[in-house]
């Protein structure tokens, strides 16, 4: 015997056989594409809007621009540093800068370089002498640390 072939049906020069139609996404899918990206978009806001204009990004902008503004001539050094202490407190959320402030705990291991900075600080703004350029960049590099760190 023979084996023969069958002979497939054919249907203007293509066989009958025709793969299945791809289904449209279900409400399923497309609910969960829709929550994946309202997930990313909701995300990326919130890390945009914490990056610019979160208290400490200000406050670390303003910092910034206060040196420069110093650097300019702009400020005398007493109003720097009487500026440079309110912007700090405020992107720190403290009252008052002193020795005495009580650090956060992820801060602890610093208080000596807390204590330091703060006598620093106090004594540059209460003493009516000129202060030094390299002095006053001290202070801003501190209170850009602090503000990158303090939680």
């Amino acid at each position: 015997m023979t084996a023969t072939a069958i002979p497939l049906p054919i249907v203007e020069g293509i066989y009958d056989i025709q793969p299945l139609p791809e289904p449209a996404p279900g409400i399923l899918e497309l609910s969960l594409i829709i929550a994946i990206i309202t997930f990313i978009l909701a995300t990326s806001t919130f890390l945009i809007w914490k990056h610019y204009f979160s208290l400490k990004s200000v406050s670390q902008r303003k910092i910034t621009q206060l040196h420069l503004n110093y650097l300019n001539n702009s400020l005398s050094a007493h109003d720097t540093i009487y500026l440079l202490s309110k912007i700090l407190r405020q992107g720190l959320k403290i009252n008052y800068i002193s020795e005495n402030t009580i650090l956060p705990e992820k801060l602890l291991s610093e208080k000596e370089k807390w204590r330091i900075f703060a006598k620093n600080l106090s004594m540059l703004r209460y003493t009516k002498t000129e202060h030094s350029e390299k002095d006053i960049k001290n202070l801003i590099n501190e209170s850009q640390f602090w503000l990158k760190y303090w939680p």
